[in-house]
């Protein structure tokens, strides 16, 4: 039970910090602070999830204080089950390069949990 805890508490941590950086992004591209493109909003936001899930693989492997590379691999893991079952609902399709982001995800995810639980305090 104290595992499932854990889990929770690093999914609303990670859950928080996204919500601050959407909130940044959007509200710049709102008021024109930025202007991209389709395609460049794309990249923009693929990088930005590969460095989301880094600190999410960061915090997980500080938060339970061992074997960071299990930690960044079963937090980012269990997002993305999540993330899988809400595209299932929401009628989309599951493509090739959906898998490769989320594959790329979770390897950094692992990274985070490799370099998390390798930073001294």
């Amino acid at each position: 039970m104290s595992y499932l805890k854990l889990k929770l508490k690093e999914l609303l941590l990670i859950s928080i910090i996204f919500i601050i950086f959407t909130t940044i992004y959007t509200t710049l591209i709102y008021f024109k602070v930025l202007t991209f493109d389709y395609q460049t909003i794309r990249i923009v936001s693929y990088i930005s999830g590969l460095l989301l899930f880094f600190i999410y693989g960061v915090i997980s492997a500080r938060v339970e204080k061992n074997k960071g590379l299990l930690a960044g691999f079963t937090s980012a893991l269990l997002l993305e089950i999540i993330v899988i079952i809400i595209l299932l609902f929401c009628q989309n399709y599951f493509s090739l390069l959906l898998a490769a982001k989320l594959i790329s995800y979770l390897f950094s995810s692992m990274i985070g949990g490799i370099i998390g639980i390798n930073i001294k305090k």
